[in-house]
């Protein structure tokens, strides 16, 4: 009688360590930063005291590149549209549980006449607003920041964009489990039926 209930009590235990680990925030933090043709893009995770990461450039290097490619095959093509139309209900489930705790943008753009520097900074000013309006600003704790300058004596293209994410586990889990039941997907308040 003593073993079950001593038992009892320890599953109990084990399932209130388990609710209270999938209830603490994961943060995910991602970057992309360069100029020119040399960029650099990373993420790193932090949960608890747990920490990964990862960061790599932008054209990969030579020796990056050297792994054989796979031939065309349309069976593996259409097994990852597939994958990538779960991935997408996957992601816009997920993102109506997450905080963006910081987002950054900031970039400099030039071409070698001043008219064309101001028409191509003025798109990219207003793509970059129209994203994060729609897409950031309303999961966002502090309000994103944008800053994108013109360069009017030469051609430049430089940028750095920063962002932290917050997300619960168990909204992972949970988004996870949704995007595999739903066949409709909410894109930019749209829905779409997955046939």
């Amino acid at each position: 009688m003593v073993a079950v209930a001593l038992c009892i009590t320890l599953v109990i235990a084990i399932m209130g360590a388990i609710l209270i680990l999938l209830r603490q925030p994961l943060t995910v933090q991602v970057w992309i930063h360069g100029g020119g043709i040399t960029w650099e893009m990373g993420f790193a995770v932090h949960w608890l005291g747990f920490a990964m990461g990862d960061s790599w450039q932008i054209p990969r290097s030579p020796a990056a590149q050297s792994q054989p490619g796979m031939s065309f095959d349309p069976k593996r093509i259409r097994k990852g549209w597939h994958v990538l139309r779960w991935y997408r209900r996957f992601v816009e489930v997920l993102w109506r549980r997450c905080q963006v705790t910081k987002f950054s943008v900031d970039a400099e753009v030039g071409l070698s006449d001043a008219s064309d520097t101001g028409l191509v900074c003025g798109m990219v000013a207003g793509g970059i607003g129209w994203w994060l309006t729609h897409r950031i600003h309303p999961q966002a704790v502090t309000p994103p920041v944008m800053d994108v300058e013109p360069v009017w004596d030469h051609a430049a293209f430089a940028g750095h964009l920063k962002g932290e994410f917050s997300v619960e586990p168990r909204a992972i889990l949970a988004s996870l489990f949704e995007s595999l039941a739903i066949k409709r997907v909410s894109v930019n308040n749209q829905l779409y039926k997955e046939g």
